[in-house]
């Protein structure tokens, strides 16, 4: 998805340039920093760059795209931000044959396969039961029921479509959302209607998240405390010490 919007943004900026709509540059960009990166990306990839083991192949492709976008950014940022970009530039990780300056750069040209409308449409899905799971937290929050999303237990019950969607990422949506636990269940009905109105028609309920807060990365779990050599953690982040201090246990 990160990479299919960075794609869509690189188009639009150099098309920009060619017609010298240099508003048209400053506004895409500043919206998929502010859009893309900071209010979704970045929040929802805080978790795994922060608690996965170094090596964790999610954590791994996590940082190859936040390297490649951040390439892109800066080159696509060098005629209008000329002295930032280059600055930043020179705080990318070595790699062999790029230019010394951004300046010396070309604008980069993205892998086709990058363009995945398929993954948009996905996503378009995802992120509007998770622009209706936030207000719902922030509710619950207003009520008193939960301090911070952690907190939460998230369960969701929706008609059959959009039950098969979020089952596709199913292991991912305490993620999504910043919960600690998510639970989905089916509802009747449904049919053809639009991924729009079944979210709309979907019921969402906050309760309080089980287990005890992970003293780690703050998620709660039934599974803290049944760690011998690290009690204070969930089973992740057990497991992720674990590696880290050779104990394998």
């Amino acid at each position: 998805w990160a990479l299919h919007q960075l794609q869509v943004l690189a188009a639009r900026v150099l098309k920009a340039y060619r017609a010298y709509e240099f508003h048209t540059v400053y506004h895409s960009i500043s919206n998929f920093c502010i859009n893309d990166m900071s209010a979704v990306y970045l929040d929802i990839l805080k978790d795994r760059l922060y608690c996965s083991a170094p090596a964790d192949p999610s954590r791994r492709a996590a940082q190859t795209v936040l390297h490649r976008v951040l390439e892109s950014l800066l080159r696509l940022c060098s005629p209008i931000l000329s002295f930032t970009a280059d600055e930043a530039w020179k705080y990318l990780p070595h790699q062999a044959g790029r230019a010394e300056s951004v300046h010396l750069a070309s604008f980069t040209v993205l892998p086709e396969n990058y363009n995945n409308r398929g993954i948009a449409e996905r996503w378009s899905s995802l992120l509007q039961v998770r622009d209706r799971v936030l207000k719902s937290l922030e509710e619950a929050r207003a009520a008193k029921k939960i301090g911070n999303a952690l907190e939460a237990c998230v369960a969701l019950r929706v008609q059959e479509k959009l039950y098969l969607r979020l089952q596709e990422y199913e292991q991912e949506l305490p993620d999504l959302f910043i919960v600690s636990q998510v639970t989905l269940e089916r509802k009747e009905g449904g049919g053809d209607a639009s991924f729009e109105n079944l979210v709309a028609d979907g019921e969402v309920e906050i309760t309080a998240a089980a287990g005890e807060k992970c003293g780690r990365c703050w998620k709660y779990s039934p599974r803290v405390g049944a760690h011998a050599a690290h009690p204070a953690t969930c089973e992740r982040c057990a497991a992720v010490l674990a590696s880290l201090d050779g104990t394998g246990r």
